[in-house]
């Protein structure tokens, strides 16, 4: 399998085994929208007053994520936060919006 890239870090296969993506994120689909939300390992989304579900595309960075009717489109990014604390992100689009979150 060809293996591929982001932003020069190798996300092979089993890069998500680096970390996994799912559970508990500080949330925000906006500077006035932010909240709690857990990303369940079956694939369920909830947490303040939202229900809904996520996947990520095996072997990649991409993910997806829908709630409340709308499906937003993005990728996942472990990375280091200002504080050199190791994290993992997300950040989606849809509906002429965005989303994003953050596990610590």
């Amino acid at each position: 399998m060809e293996k591929k890239y982001f932003m020069g870090i190798d996300i092979g296969t089993n890069w998500m085994g680096l970390w996994p993506v799912y559970g508990a994120f500080g949330f925000a689909q906006s500077q006035n929208s932010k909240g709690s939300y857990q990303l369940q390992e079956d694939g369920s989304v909830y947490g303040d007053g939202i229900t809904g579900s996520w996947e990520a595309e095996e072997g990649t960075c991409y993910m997806s994520i829908t709630y409340d009717g709308t499906a937003y489109s993005g990728v996942f990014c472990q990375m280091n936060d200002e504080a050199g604390t190791q994290v993992m992100t997300f950040s989606a689009v849809g509906a002429n919006e965005s989303v994003w979150g953050v596990k610590y």
